[in-house]
């Protein structure tokens, strides 16, 4: 872009305040590199506060994905109406949770019905550990998969009331059987581009860019160069332990390691911090026992169980929260009788 554009290209990163802002540095090293009119936007929690209603005026339906997008649109659009994404690139060439484990469970699986475990090298997954993998591992790859949900299929027996019954395993069977790709980390990657990116993804940067007027594109996912990137076997995407390998490869002619083979950093809000502190009072406030008996489907008693595990710093529940969250204040504002 910086070669053929006239002009320098305007760049955009989002920072928090009172947080470590790790992306910010190199985002200034790029900007740097490419000779680009940079922009950053620091972010409060007190406005996060005050934007939710609205943020869930514009999703229009109970929707628990990522909200960045929504302070970082609101400064594009200050610069121009059309930007550019990397989202796609992700679901692509694979670097979420779910692809890392892909390779491990499914090479551990044929090593355990070998009777064959010694081969494995265990050094590839997570810092080896072992353990994690182990205990996700199931045969079919829906079974496991479908048990990395915030709320997977046994949680929702006790989440919800009888009035609801709907089974995430069931769906994504559906789709892993109807997959194309022949080895298993791109049948995980086809099936969430079918589900996760268009569902959610996608939703949230269109929903929430065109809240400020702005229009994202996402170059990634042209369709032949979509269509090309499926065909890559899984193995060139993940290599031992270094995710979107042949992604990266090719990025190193035009970027520096350090900025290519960094930690993986996610677009999200650190709500795990604040719902600790800053948010408490607004998580407990919202889901008190009066706001869950009155969404007329959900469990007060499990909800609650979640609330103790997370603040007894017994397990990170904050994704389970901030879900709980959403719908509630969602059925708040459009149902304040209940549903």
């Amino acid at each position: 872009m910086s070669k053929i554009c006239p002009g320098r290209i305007k760049t955009f990163s989002l920072a928090y305040k009172a947080e470590d802002n790790p992306d910010i540095p190199f985002a200034k090293k790029v900007s740097q590199l490419f000779n680009t009119e940079h922009y950053e936007y620091e972010l409060s929690i007190n406005e996060i506060i005050d934007s939710l209603d609205n943020i869930i005026h514009h999703f229009d339906e109970p929707f628990a994905g990522v909200i960045s997008n929504y302070f970082l649109t609101n400064l594009i659009s200050k610069h121009v109406k059309v930007a550019l994404s990397g989202d796609g690139a992700d679901e692509l060439f694979a670097s979420y949770l779910s692809h890392r484990l892909t390779y491990p469970i499914h090479n551990y699986i044929n090593a355990k019905r070998s009777g064959n475990l010694s081969n494995i090298d265990w050094q590839t997954f997570e810092n080896g550990n072992t353990d994690f993998v182990i205990k996700n591992a199931k045969v079919n790859i829906w079974d496991w998969r479908s048990g990395l949900f915030p709320f997977n299929d046994d949680d929702k027996k006790y989440l919800f009331n009888e009035k609801f019954n709907f089974s995430t395993k069931r769906l994504i069977k559906k789709i892993f059987s109807e997959c194309t790709a022949a080895d298993p980390l791109n049948q995980m990657l086809e099936m969430e581009i079918q589900t996760q990116l268009t569902d959610q993804v996608l939703t949230y940067v269109d929903r929430l860019s065109m809240a400020h007027s702005v229009e994202i594109r996402c170059p990634f996912l042209d369709q032949v160069f979509a269509e090309k990137a499926a065909k890559v076997h899984g193995n060139l995407k993940i290599k031992g332990s270094t995710t979107k390998y042949i992604f990266k490869k090719l990025a190193e002619k035009v970027l520096p390691k350090d900025i290519i083979y960094r930690p993986k950093k996610g677009f999200i809000l650190p709500f795990h911090k604040w719902f600790k502190h800053e948010m408490k009072d607004i998580v407990l406030t919202t889901l008190n026992k009066q706001n869950i008996k009155k969404t007329g489907y959900l469990n007060y008693e499990y909800v609650n169980n979640i609330l103790n595990e997370f603040y007894g710093y017994k397990r990170d529940n904050t994704y389970r929260i901030w879900t709980l969250m959403m719908f509630v204040l969602w059925q708040k504002k459009y149902f304040p009788n209940g549903l």
